[in-house]
């Protein structure tokens, strides 16, 4: 297969699900580092056992940032001991909500590979070992997640039934799908993954942000969108210990679904679970019309399609001559196919790339993607006219 053919299915796998395993692979890194955003907010009495089962890792290339958000319980006394550790950055803000202290924290990552934790679970020893395994040896995956236990305030194993995929053998087991589909993640609003998961920095870069406007639906939000583009992994072992108490922003949730309560915070996230739902259904309905592709390496003219997403194929040559304002072209997402003649440095200016492809493999050389204005971007905000 040629490139442009393997870079047209790869392309057609982004926005409709391939019927083969594309060609084009995620970058294989060496001595991969993984960044742990963790945000706080008044979680005085758990969040000691969170950073140290971070620390306490069997994979040691990590990076920890902590976020704390407002808190007000002395969390932030707390904190202070782990200031002279060379792989944590600490970082304090007004509160702001989860989805912006996601946000601040990913700023200061430097990874090659995302996840975030809360400062009231428990990371199992392996976690990062075996989830960063499976991206590294399935290179056509983005994102893998992993079965979890729930467990009470004092750490005990949690046996009530509370949520789905809770094993018939013991109710403290979560055992998920195995498989990520569109009937049952997107069109049955419910956010399985729970909160064991892994994510490459790439797929990150053209997601974009956490939406702010969608707190609590925030995760479900982000995890749709990756699912759009890219393919998910799951296994099967355990790796998490998740805390269910009437603090969480979950039990709020449900409590207000099964009529128990009608808490405004409660009330709140379902209207807010409701509004990820209607963005998510736009996004499908967008990335199923027809694909342009426009190859700018053997032409000139740039024919744009207003009810198709274009996909402009550039050679460094051709975006040195390239003298159209690709930004301010609606549903285009813009693609640099490199040689090994590519000098990073002087050669290209990267301000207006989605997507760089290197050797048939996705690759991102430089530390921010611009994501794809309007409807089709991705990120956290979408026009819903």
């Amino acid at each position: 297969m040629s490139l442009f053919a393997s870079i047209k299915s790869f392309l057609a796998g982004f926005f409709q699900p391939p019927l083969v395993e594309p060609e084009i692979l995620f970058v294989k890194h060496p001595n991969p580092k993984v960044s742990i955003v963790l945000p706080v907010y008044n979680q005085v009495d758990y969040i000691d056992q969170s950073i140290n089962s971070v620390l306490n890792q069997t994979y040691k290339n990590i990076e920890l940032i902590v976020v704390n958000d407002g808190s007000t319980d002395g969390t932030e006394l707390k904190l202070a001991k782990y200031s002279d550790l060379g792989n944590v950055i600490l970082h304090s803000q007004e509160n702001r909500k989860l989805p912006a202290a996601l946000n601040k924290g990913f700023e200061f990552a430097t990874g090659d590979y995302y996840t975030w934790t809360s400062a009231d679970n428990i990371m199992m020893p392996n976690q990062v070992e075996l989830l960063l395994n499976y991206l590294e040896t399935n290179l056509a995956k983005a994102f893998v997640y992993s079965n979890y236990q729930l467990i009470d305030e004092n750490g005990e194993p949690f046996r009530e039934r509370v949520r789905g995929y809770q094993s018939d053998h013991d109710l403290s087991y979560v055992i998920l799908p195995n498989t990520v589909t569109e009937e049952n993640f997107h069109d049955s609003e419910n956010n399985f993954i729970g909160a064991s998961f892994l994510y490459r920095r790439e797929a990150a870069a053209i997601v974009g942000d956490y939406a702010e406007d969608l707190y609590a639906g925030e995760d479900y939000d982000y995890f749709l969108r990756l699912h759009n583009l890219f393919r998910f992994g799951h296994i099967t072992d355990c790796l998490y210990k998740y805390r269910v108490h009437r603090n969480t922003i979950t039990a709020k949730y449900r409590d207000c679904m099964h009529g128990k309560s009608n808490d405004p915070l409660g009330l709140k996230l379902i209207n807010n679970i409701k509004n990820v739902s209607k963005r998510d259904k736009i996004r499908r309905e967008y990335i199923k019309r027809d694909i342009n592709i426009v190859d700018q390496r053997c032409c000139k003219n740039l024919e744009i399609f207003d009810d198709t997403m274009t996909v402009i194929l550039n050679s460094s040559n051709s975006l040195k001559n390239n003298h159209v304002n690709i930004s301010k072209i609606p549903h285009v997402l813009n693609v640099l196919i490199l040689d090994d003649t590519v000098d990073f440095t002087d050669t290209v200016s990267f301000e207006d790339i989605d997507i760089v492809l290197a050797n048939n493999t996705l690759a991102s050389p430089f530390n921010k993607i611009r994501t794809i204005s309007g409807i089709v971007n991705f990120g956290c905000q979408i026009n819903m006219a």
